[in-house]
């Protein structure tokens, strides 16, 4: 039986992946048809469960990544933007502000911000870089699931870019130099 399936292989020029991919649709195929015949549809409810289970953790795993990229560029950075943040925060807290001052800190943290923007996204790009070669040292071929995979990768890595721009700009919005 095994060399019946290797000369039918051969013949239709498959290789192992979709020699898998074909048996994996059959036995798919074969467990629907007895599932809807003799159990009303419980192990179809059972499959989606776990695929719904499988689905989750893949995210997960892509999230976890995309995290690691955010969380390494952001730690590059943080100095900086720590020493911004108190700079204006303690100019906020004298008792005395000058308009020369008040436009002195403008500057400041604008350039700043600029600077700390442009180093973490170079930061990020190089990370998004590293781990793009990364899977493509692994295998050569353009495939859809590497596609999806790094699709979702720079989906994570834009929503995670948007939730610090969300935390940081109530943080430069609430300083003084603002609000007069």
């Amino acid at each position: 039986m095994n060399e019946m399936f290797k000369r039918w292989a051969k013949r239709l020029n498959l290789d192992k992946k979709d020699l898998i991919a074909a048996s994996l649709a059959v036995a798919i195929m074969a467990v629907i048809l007895i599932d809807s015949n003799f159990f009303h549809n419980r192990i179809l409810e059972v499959l989606l469960v776990f695929d719904a289970i499988a689905l989750g953790f893949t995210l997960l795993v892509i999230a976890i990544l995309a995290s690691f990229a955010i969380m390494g560029s952001l730690l590059e950075v943080a100095a900086g933007l720590s020493l911004l943040i108190f700079l204006s925060q303690s100019y906020c807290a004298i008792p005395t502000h000058t308009s020369a001052g008040d436009d002195a800190l403008k500057s400041l943290v604008s350039v700043g911000l600029l600077y700390i923007a442009f180093y973490f996204f170079r930061s990020l790009y190089t990370s998004l870089r590293g781990y793009l070669q990364k899977l493509q040292e692994r295998d050569k071929k353009r495939s859809w699931e590497k596609t999806t995979t790094i699709v979702l990768y720079i989906i994570f890595i834009f929503l995670f870019v948007w939730e610090i721009y969300l935390v940081i700009k109530p943080i430069v919005n609430g300083l003084c130099i603002y609000h007069r």
